[in-house]
């Protein structure tokens, strides 16, 4: 594959047939979703799941294999212990994967704030494809790091890690995280002695749309300090961007659901049906009220 070239869609199945009636285009879609179910609820069952979880977690550090299933099936991932086997699966929150299949289009730009190891961010330059743009904000170097061997591994020449924070000012800061699950990091200073604390720089998401191209979609997941996100993010919110949020705690999830309701915000569930309370929800989809 050469440098910026799009990657080919998931590949029909040639052992498997379908009803009649099922367009060829929806049946590569189809297969990976059900692989990625089937994976979700094997790992559920009491007996099953801590024996998958096991026999998972044995490769070779470093080692890369395509994805098994869900919309990120087919791609590249390099395997590394310290990050969730769900990643390389493809089951890795497949309601956000579809969510992002739904909201994106060719030609898109996407913000992945809070990338982690990267998994959304080359599941979208999927999407996306090579007219759009994806930037993916992680300011754990060595999830950063991982974030763009990622991208490398699967020539997604148009999408850029950027290894800052992002808040509600643009200010060097304190980032706490538990070692060996990079995953949990957060603003703000450590809460256990078993924590690391690490300094990092942080921007605003209106700093960074004054001189980047404004995404048609933002998926912040930052452990807690979304409504932090928002609050740095009062122009592009006027402008009507549609977000992806994950939700940490109720508390933290009022603080969203006031920000965006102010700014005249519907919420919706990631399936995209109206949602009647908000703040007991995890994930959300944001977009402005039409009306």
């Amino acid at each position: 594959m050469t440098k910026g070239q799009a990657l080919p869609p998931v590949g029909r199945p040639s052992d498997l047939s379908f009803p009649p009636g099922i367009p060829p285009e929806q049946e590569t879609v189809i297969v990976p979703i059900l692989k990625s179910r089937l994976i979700e609820a094997c790992g559920r069952t009491p007996l099953l799941g801590p024996i998958l979880r096991a026999g998972a977690g044995h490769f070779d550090e470093g080692s890369v294999v395509s994805t098994w299933s869900g919309v990120a099936a087919g791609m590249k991932w390099r395997r590394y212990h310290r990050f969730v086997n769900a990643y390389w699966l493809g089951s890795y929150e497949l309601k956000v994967q579809l969510a992002l299949q739904r909201l994106l289009q060719p030609g898109d730009v996407f913000y992945d704030v809070g990338a982690n190891a990267g998994f959304f961010t080359v599941l979208a330059g999927r999407l996306v494809g090579s007219r759009g743009r994806v930037f993916a904000f992680e300011p754990i170097p060595e999830n950063a790091e991982t974030a763009r061997e990622q991208v490398a591994l699967n020539g997604l020449s148009w999408c850029e890690i950027i290894p800052y924070a992002v808040g509600s000012r643009r200010a060097p800061r304190t980032f706490s995280y538990a070692p060996g699950s990079p995953a949990m990091g957060r603003l703000g200073d450590k809460r256990t002695s078993s924590e690391l604390e690490i300094a990092v720089e942080t921007l605003t998401l209106d700093d960074f749309v004054s001189d980047h191209p404004f995404p048609a979609l933002v998926k912040i997941d930052v452990e807690g300090a979304e409504a932090e996100v928002l609050r740095g993010a009062a122009s592009a919110i006027s402008r009507g961007v549609c977000l992806v949020l994950e939700l940490h705690g109720a508390a933290h999830a009022g603080e969203v659901v006031e920000i965006l309701g102010e700014a005249g915000y519907c919420l919706e569930s990631l399936e995209g049906l109206p949602v009647a309370r908000p703040t007991q929800r995890t994930r959300l989809v944001a977009r402005p009220n039409p009306s």
